[in-house]
């Protein structure tokens, strides 16, 4: 879900994944929810974010109610709610959606059998895993979180690349908190290392190395020795 205040400016990004190389050709219009058309299709300006997902900046919102954001091109349709309210409605999730991390499971060799409730509860807490390992950051008015909305009002202004690879890193982490299990986020995990001046323990990172890889490039977090702690 996008939300956003009537008259403000918004990006859309496609929530599923389309053939690569439709700039030009792949499109996206805003519907009332009875079809009616209250932005007509348009193809400028839309840039291809990330293999077969495409972007465009600069939409603005209609007056107070709920659309429909509608990609499509000649094979595929992608839809997506947009909420526009006086108030800014915020959705349950800000750095990723259940679809995306749907598409992200199958594309590292898994099918989530959960429903979508579950998904949701594993990509909230996984947020909060993230702006734990982001450190000392103002967090946003709007969902309190320290990235905002990346996909709705983007109130700290994250770049095409840094909204995709907040995305993925937080279908990352939520998918190795599936593989470790729920106690190990409860209970307080060491390591214990050997090193020539004998032997060290110390905190097992939260962070999973594919979400802290993704953070890490994205310059969004920088690599300390406190990350994912």
């Amino acid at each position: 879900m996008i939300a956003a205040l009537p008259g403000a400016v918004f990006t859309a990004t496609t929530t599923e994944v389309f053939a690569e190389g439709l700039v030009g050709s792949i499109g996206v219009r805003i519907e009332a929810e009875d079809g009616t058309i209250v932005v007509a299709r348009t193809t400028i300006g839309i840039t291809e974010s990330s293999p077969g997902r495409y972007t465009k900046a600069n939409l603005v919102a209609p007056v107070a109610g709920t659309y429909i954001v509608v990609w499509d091109d000649a094979a595929q349709a992608s839809n997506e709610v947009l909420t526009v309210a006086a108030i800014p409605v915020v959705s349950p999730l800000s750095y990723a959606t259940v679809d995306e991390f749907i598409e992200w499971m199958r594309l590292n060799g898994h099918e989530w059998t959960g429903t979508e409730e579950e998904a949701e509860r594993e990509l909230i807490l996984a947020e909060r895993d993230i702006d734990n390992a982001a450190g000392p950051r103002n967090r946003s008015p709007v969902n309190n979180l320290k990235f905002g909305a990346p996909a709705g009002t983007n109130e700290f202004g994250l770049s095409l690349e840094q909204r995709d690879r907040l995305s993925r890193a937080t279908c990352a982490q939520a998918e190795f908190r599936l593989q470790m299990g729920r106690a190990f986020f409860i209970e307080d995990q060491r390591q214990t290392t050997t090193t020539p001046d004998g032997v060290e323990q110390g905190k097992v990172p939260r962070l999973g190395p594919l979400a802290r890889r993704e953070l890490i490039g994205s310059d969004l977090i920088r690599l300390t020795g406190r990350l994912g702690r």
